[in-house]
């Protein structure tokens, strides 16, 4: 069975570079550290806005139910533990599991 091939318009098709034109090259990222890490590439964040992203992690597993206090058995869903902190201080959580909902 032989196909048959649709013409296309010279719109469609690539332009030829010219001769001697220099190749088009694609802007050169951001030097990365020795390890090439991606995150190496990413803006330094400041003591606040790390302290926000954590308390905003720590009210989002709250208020969806998936951590427990200490001791407590861990229903289905919950994956993290609540630990006491000092009287008068903010309290910690632990990952114990992940989700096995």
């Amino acid at each position: 069975m032989k196909t048959k091939t649709i013409p296309r318009s010279p719109k469609d098709s690539p332009k030829p570079a010219k001769k001697g034109a220099p190749a088009a090259q694609a802007p050169a990222a951001p030097p990365a550290d020795a390890t090439g890490s991606v995150a190496s590439r990413l803006p330094q964040l400041s003591e606040a806005e790390i302290a926000a992203a954590k308390e905003s992690f720590e009210r989002g597993i709250l208020s969806r139910g998936e951590a427990v206090e200490k001791g407590a058995p861990l229903r289905p869903g919950t994956t993290h533990e609540i630990i006491p902190g000092k009287p008068g201080g903010p309290s910690a959580l632990k990952r114990k599991r992940f989700s096995i909902k």
